[in-house]
């Protein structure tokens, strides 16, 4: 899980910020793979020692242009059900924030790596698109991504990314199922929070180091 979450962070790079600009896309992503690389270079001290501004930079690259409601819908699975509306609430804000936080911490790690994009193909569905793309790493394999996105009211948002085949819906599902059946829905949101406090307190002991 550690390592999926990692290269989930360093796709979100690439993915997001452009997703609502006109054309297709493929063509939205690569658009802004030389800025993003640029921002990574310039900021990297004060992305690491500033947490206000990395939120910041996280918050506008991120939110915008990403269908957490739903991420969370096929993370949790048939227990979404089960939940109240104010638990799928809940579910769905704290699986924000355990993604964007996340990407926070991870932001840093990945200036050195380079992003190829494989051939665009279509989906026989209109309001659905793969891009496809590999992360080059320096003496290691590449890493294979598939960014899943559908168009929603008249916007491409992203609903799941898949890392060397593996699903980080999914991948998160598994978990989250065993815990609904130890603890329930509101056990599942406890361990939620809990994840996003320790991410939190880990951020803020690496701004506050000399």
């Amino acid at each position: 899980m550690k390592t999926v979450l990692k290269f989930l962070a360093f796709s979100l790079l690439f993915a997001f910020s452009t997703l609502s600009l006109a054309g297709s896309p493929q063509e939205m992503v690569i658009k802004t793979t030389d800025s993003l690389f640029e921002l990574l270079k310039k900021e990297q001290d004060r992305l690491q020692s500033d947490p206000v501004f990395l939120r910041q930079q996280v918050d506008e690259l991120i939110l915008p242009h990403m269908d957490f409601n739903a991420m969370t819908k096929l993370a949790v699975g048939k227990n979404w059900r089960k939940a109240t509306a104010k638990q799928r609430r809940e579910l769905e804000a704290q699986f924000r924030e355990l993604l964007v936080s996340t990407y926070a911490n991870s932001l840093s790690e990945f200036a050195k790596h380079e992003i190829k994009f494989l051939p665009f193909r279509a989906s026989s569905r209109k309001n659905r698109a793969q891009v496809r793309s590999q992360v080059l790493q320096a003496g290691a394999a590449s890493i294979s991504m598939v960014y899943r996105l559908r168009k929603k009211k008249e916007q491409w948002k992203i609903y799941d990314i898949t890392i060397d085949g593996i699903s980080l819906v999914t991948n998160y599902r598994s978990s989250f199922t065993g815990e609904v059946s130890k603890h329930g829905i509101q056990g599942l949101i406890k361990v939620l929070k809990d994840k996003n406090q320790n991410l939190a307190d880990k951020q803020t002991a690496v701004a506050e180091q000399p």
